[in-house]
C-alpha cells in the first residue's frame, strides 16, 4: 500500500516547509530593502539623518566604520557620557 496517501489533514514536507520559509525570508528582506526602507528616510524625523549621512559621504552600507571621523567622535561622546553620568547622593 502507498504512504503518499497518508490519513489526516495534509501536511508539506520538511523540505517544503523549509522553501516557504525561506521564500518568505527573501520576501521580507526584499521588501524592506526596496519599500520600507527607502520610504523611511523620507520621514520627517529621519531626512536630517540621511541627509547628514549622505553628505558626510560615509558608507552606511559599510560593516565597519572604523575609518569614519564621525564614529571616532561619537565613541569618545558615548565612553565620556558613561563616564561622567550623574550618580545618586
Amino acid at each position: 500500500m502507498c504512504s503518499c496517501y497518508a490519513e489526516g489533514p495534509w501536511r508539506p514536507s520538511a523540505r517544503a516547509t523549509g522553501w516557504i520559509k525561506l521564500a518568505v525570508g527573501v520576501f521580507f528582506i526584499w521588501l524592506f530593502m526596496f519599500v520600507i526602507g527607502p520610504w523611511l528616510q523620507k520621514v520627517p524625523s529621519v531626512k536630517p539623518l540621511a541627509q547628514f549621512i549622505e553628505e558626510s559621504g560615509i558608507e552606511a552600507t559599510a560593516f565597519y566604520y572604523t575609518e569614519v571621523e564621525q564614529t571616532g567622535d561619537a565613541e569618545v561622546d558615548i565612553r565620556s557620557t558613561f563616564r561622567f553620568m550623574p550618580q545618586d547622593p
